[in-house]
């Protein structure tokens, strides 16, 4: 089986019509890999930069790490 694991990136800002917060949200599917980890991306609407889950999740083991 031939697939590729995908990050999507969303727009968190809350006055970008096309962030999570309203109904025409748009995502960013990239293929998993080093290059797209460390690049940083951009909502194309508003220029904000796009976060993902991975980087959610890695702000939170880091804030977890560096507190206790």
């Amino acid at each position: 089986m031939n697939y590729h694991t995908n990050i999507v990136y969303y727009c968190f800002n809350k006055h970008c019509k096309t962030s999570i917060y309203h109904r025409d949200a748009v995502h960013l599917n990239l293929t998993f890999s080093l290059d797209t980890l460390i690049t940083d991306h951009f909502c194309s609407s508003c220029s904000s930069k796009l976060v993902s889950l991975i980087d959610v999740e890695i702000r939170q083991t880091l804030a977890a790490t560096c507190c206790h």
